[in-house]
C-alpha cells in the first residue's frame, strides 16, 4: 500500500509539528534528513500504526464532534505563522467558533493520557503557537476505546521550544549541515 499522496506521509520543508517534537526530544539528525534529503528519509507508507492513524483520524475527528457536540471544520491549508519563515503546521481540525485545534491519535490499549501527553507534548505546543489557538482538544482512541481532553498552551516552554527550532533551521537547515547523531 503506497500513500505517497498522504499530507501526514510527504513532508515539507519548514518545521512542522512533528519535526518541532522530534527537535524538543534531540532527534536532530530524523529532522535534518527528512528536510534535506527527504530520498534518503524512512518510507511511512508501509508502516501499520501509521497508516491505521491516518484511516482512522476521520472517524475520529466525527466521533469526538459526536460526542461533544463541537463543530470541527477540516483545515483547508497548512498553516504558517506571519513573520516566520521556518515553521507550519497541520492539524486534525478547528474547531469552529472557538480558538482551538483538534489532535486526533490513535494508540494501543495500553496506553494512557500520561503517555499520550509525554509522547506527542510538543507537537501539540507547537501547532496552537503557530495557529495562535488558545486550546488544543486531543481526541485519543486506546485500542477500542476511547478519551478526550484539553490541553492549554505552556508560554514559557513554547518560548524555549520555538528557540530551539529556529536554532535548528540556522545551524543545519540553512547551512545544510548535518547534527550530530
Amino acid at each position: 500500500m503506497k500513500r505517497k499522496d498522504d499530507k501526514y506521509l510527504t513532508p515539507l520543508k519548514t518545521i512542522g509539528g512533528t519535526d518541532a517534537n522530534n527537535i524538543a526530544k534531540g532527534k536532530l539528525y530524523e529532522v535534518w534528513i527528512n528536510k534535506i534529503h527527504p530520498e534518503k528519509a524512512p518510507d511511512l507508507s508501509g508502516i501499520f500504526p501509521v497508516n491505521l492513524g491516518v484511516e482512522t483520524e476521520p472517524f475520529n475527528r466525527e466521533w469526538f464532534m459526536e460526542k461533544t457536540e463541537k463543530i470541527v471544520v477540516m483545515p483547508e491549508k497548512t498553516f504558517h505563522r506571519d513573520g516566520i519563515s521556518f515553521g507550519h503546521c497541520r492539524p486534525d481540525g478547528i474547531i469552529k467558533n472557538e480558538s482551538a485545534i483538534l489532535e486526533c491519535k490513535h494508540t494501543n490499549s495500553y496506553s494512557n493520557i500520561k503517555k499520550i501527553m509525554t509522547t506527542y507534548y510538543y507537537q501539540i505546543q507547537w501547532n496552537m503557537w503557530i495557529t495562535k489557538t488558545t486550546k488544543c482538544y486531543m481526541s485519543v482512541i486506546f485500542g477500542n476505546q476511547w478519551d478526550h481532553w484539553e490541553v492549554d498552551p505552556d508560554i514559557d516552554k513554547t518560548t524555549d521550544l520555538v528557540i530551539k527550532v529556529e536554532d535548528f533551521w540556522n545551524k543545519y537547515i540553512i547551512p545544510r549541515i548535518e547534527p550530530p547523531r
